[in-house]
Parts: structure tokens; sequence; C-alpha cells
């Protein structure tokens, strides 16, 4: 399992390739970059990151398969804190703010649960 511990006001960097895979359809893309495309409800990329605080900002960069509306889930220690929401094929970067999460090792989930057959989500950085 991927493992990174961030120092208190740095940020970490994740690359979604080199995330753990889950999920039936999850699979590594290299366009619109390299990352990793969210095809059906419970595609995930997961990894275990130590925090040594409770709050951080959470920045996920990423796209739409197309002009529907891609959604996908932050979860940390099993937890569902948020959803990044991306409407549209240009890549861009969405940011939940001052999300609240236990500290020590915890598991980080991206995960589609909203999938309605209309679009794909396409991950390139947490």
């Amino acid at each position: 399992t991927p493992t990174s511990t961030p120092n208190p006001g740095t940020s970490t960097k994740i690359e979604a390739e080199n995330m753990i895979k889950s999920g039936q359809y999850t699979s590594n893309i290299s366009s619109p970059f390299s990352g990793v495309a969210l095809y059906a409800n419970n595609d995930l990329v997961k990894y275990t990151q130590n925090f040594t605080t409770g709050t951080h900002n959470f920045s996920l960069r990423g796209a739409s398969n197309n002009s529907n509306m891609a959604r996908v889930d932050l979860k940390i220690g099993g937890v569902t804190k948020g959803t990044f929401y991306f409407g549209g094929s240009s890549p861009a970067v969405y940011t939940l703010n001052n999300v609240s999460h236990g500290t020590g090792n915890q598991e980080i989930q991206l995960v589609v649960t909203t999938d309605n057959g209309t679009w794909d989500a396409y991950l390139d950085y947490l």
C-alpha cells in the first residue's frame, strides 16, 4: 500500500495511477492525461496517508469523459467526506476545504457511487 506522511503546512501530491485500483472497470488511461478512469459505481483508487493533524484541504485534478457532470466521492477512514465534481472533458482542479478526519494512518479512497451510465470520471492526482 502506498503511504506518505506530509509535513505540517505542506502539500502531498499522489498520482492516481500510483494508487491501488479496485472495482470492476477501473483502469489506467493516457488521455487527457496519465491517470485512472473510473467507469462504474464502486470503481475506486485508494492509498494510505499518515496524518499528524485532523483537518486538511483536498484538491483533485480530473475530468469527465464528456459534458455530463462526473462525481467522485472522497472517503477517509471509510467515511464519505465530500464529493468532487467535474463538468467537462477539460481537466480541472476541484478542492474540498477544511475536511476533518482521523489522525494516524487513514485509508483515502476516491470512489464513484452515483454513476448513471452517462459519464466516466478521469483522475489525474490528489
